[in-house]
């Protein structure tokens, strides 16, 4: 016998009783049977419906033995512990279990490891347990693993293992181009390798210890190309350093390799002493790879417009516009743009030029006037496609509503995890310690209440007798000696941080003030279980913004996952797939 179940749901919640029958019981894992009564299992997809027989989905535990969450813990319960669509008692819940699994025909469910093995690879998260449901897919494969395996420079690449059903031929290209028809570039294994079992451990789970090595010598020679010219080889030494990468080719891109805004902050600032002109932050985002940044410092390059960038060429669908919600995270949706359909155009809008500005002249009109106008050059006219992450997707919002105003029509609107504090920025000005609130961390809130009252009040008083620019960068360093920026915050200079605090304000003024008078356009609205978690709800109702229709959906994470996640990127997808194009 085989009994299943998480502690979460007190320990047992199925039983798999093997059959006399010994060819009945030749299976390649044990399966972990039917809910004993009182209990009730689902496999579901990405969309919380059930999956058809034999496919892979995740396993969902209902029932009166459920737990009720996790003590102190309120945030894990929320994305973990859920409301049962299908069980029609109010309050039912169900537990999201992480593991991976399929209903056989007869009823039984099947165990296939995890769901959530994710893994970052050069600057993508991704999930193997989604490449290996696409690979079973395929008619001639009975089952397969995707792992992450070093290759011979120590590069983090995918392999996936490949066992065909009998009968059937192993076809490399064949299993490429079935993933590619459906996944992203980066999701792509690098390798795809034959054979006849998967090893297993006595318990039945994959033996990954056994599996064979794969040889990388033929994927190395086609994929890298070494730096050739003096500069090149300059700027990957420079490139390896920062990422802490061995080996830069000539055609990495410094994103997928682990970049980020803060990096690009470091390489910059090594750069700089090649050159005897200032670089600016946005060129590294332009000219992302080795081989056009040198080109554009040599002088080679002098094309695009720094404000807004091409993340995905695409072909005749029209286009999704994004938007930068801080000045430098624009290429934060490079892998929701790879995720995209081949025909599929997407454009990354910067605030690159915000950084230039003093944080006094932030306006969202302004700037959504900019971008509306760049949005044009690059789409004559409706129906468009905006999205916003974080405030983002307030200039997405204000756009929307300028192309409106035009006698165009927007037939998408996302919003991923968008929430200004309106709380604190958007009725009138702020008090001092309000503006020093918005930079402290929510999880060292309580340390700052924590602090006596009468420092409390003296620092009130110290920060009311400053001018505006000297308060707000007193409040800033204050915070940062004190640990309660977050990471990011803490390496940023204090002039960006007057940027980010002034473009937080202007973004929670403008929900504020247009709530009444309100779009057309549809808005879709993806929320991070972190969210609702320290919310109870979604802190926004967007339903005020629009006389369309809202839509909702839940992203498993955090604020950076609202945008990352390979599942937000596949429901954008089917969304943007479903909008019917005009009527001519």
């Amino acid at each position: 016998m085989n009994a299943y179940g998480p502690t979460e749901t007190i320990i047992t919640a199925s039983l798999y009783e093997p059959p006399l029958s010994v060819e009945e019981f030749a299976l390649h894992t044990v399966p972990i049977g039917r809910p004993l009564p009182g209990r009730s299992m689902y496999v579901l997809d990405r969309h919380l419906e059930p999956v058809p027989f034999d496919v892979p989905g995740e396993v969902y535990i209902g029932g009166e033995t459920l737990a009720r969450g996790y003590l102190d813990d309120p945030e894990r319960t929320a994305g973990l512990f859920i409301p049962d669509p299908f069980g029609g008692r109010h309050g039912a819940r169900l537990y999201r279990t992480g593991d991976r699994a399929l209903v056989r025909s007869d009823g039984t469910i099947e165990f296939h490891g995890r769901v959530d093995d994710q893994v970052k690879l050069r600057g993508f998260r991704i999930e193997p347990g989604e490449i290996e449901e696409r690979l079973r897919r395929h008619p001639d494969v009975r089952t397969g693993l995707v792992v992450p395996r070093e290759d011979a420079e120590g590069r983090i690449r995918l392999v996936a293992y490949v066992v065909v059903r009998e009968g059937a031929q192993f076809d490399e290209p064949d299993f490429r181009r079935w993933l590619a028809s459906t996944l992203p570039d980066y999701m792509i294994p690098s390798l795809i390798l034959p054979l006849t079992e998967l090893p297993r451990a006595p318990g039945g789970k994959v033996d990954r210890v056994a599996l064979p090595a794969p040889d990388w010598s033929g994927v190395s020679r086609q994929s890298y190309v070494a730096p050739a010219t003096p500069l090149q080889r300059r700027l990957a030494v420079m490139w390896s350093e920062v990422l802490a990468v061995g080996q830069i080719g000539l055609h990495d891109n410094f994103f997928d390799l682990g970049g980020h805004s803060l990096l690009a902050v470091q390489l910059i600032a090594r750069i700089q002493n090649l050159v005897d002109r200032p670089l600016a932050l946005m060129e590294l985002f332009q000219f992302p790879t080795l081989a056009t940044l040198a080109e554009h410092l040599e002088g080679e390059r002098r094309d695009t417009s720094p404000e807004i960038l091409v993340l995905h060429e695409g072909g005749a669908a029209p286009p999704l516009f994004c938007f930068d919600p801080t000045g430098t995270h624009v290429q934060a949706y490079r892998p929701l743009a790879l995720s995209m359909a081949d025909e599929r155009p997407v454009f990354g809008l910067s605030l690159s030029h915000l950084l230039t500005m003093r944080w006094q002249d932030v306006s969202i009109h302004q700037l959504a006037e900019q971008q509306a106008r760049l949005i044009r050059e690059r789409q004559r006219q409706g129906p468009y496609h905006l999205l916003g992450w974080s405030n983002g997707g307030v200039l997405a919002l204000a756009v929307a509503r300028l192309l409106e105003q035009g006698g165009d029509s927007v037939a998408f609107l996302g919003l991923l995890d968008t929430q200004p504090d309106q709380a604190v920025s958007a009725a009138g000005d702020a008090t001092p310690v309000e503006e020093l609130m918005t930079y402290i961390r929510r999880d060292r809130r309580g340390d700052f209440e924590s602090i006596p009252q009468h420092e409390r009040e003296a620092l009130q008083q110290h920060l009311a007798s400053l001018a505006d620019d000297d308060r707000l960068e007193y409040a800033i360093q204050w915070a940062r000696e004190r640990n309660f920026l977050s990471d990011e915050e803490a390496e940023a200079s204090i002039g960006s941080l007057k940027l980010g605090y002034a473009l937080a304000r202007e973004a929670a003024r403008f929900v504020t003030v247009t709530r009444f008078n309100p779009i057309q356009a549809p808005i879709h609205v993806w929320w991070t279980t972190s969210t609702l978690a320290k919310h109870g709800k979604g802190p926004v109702d967007w339903s005020a913004h629009t006389t369309g229709l809202v839509s909702v959906d839940t992203v498993v994470g955090d604020h950076v996952d609202a945008v990352y996640s390979i599942h937000a990127h596949q429901r954008i997808g089917d969304k943007l797939a479903g909008i019917r194009a005009p009527s001519a």
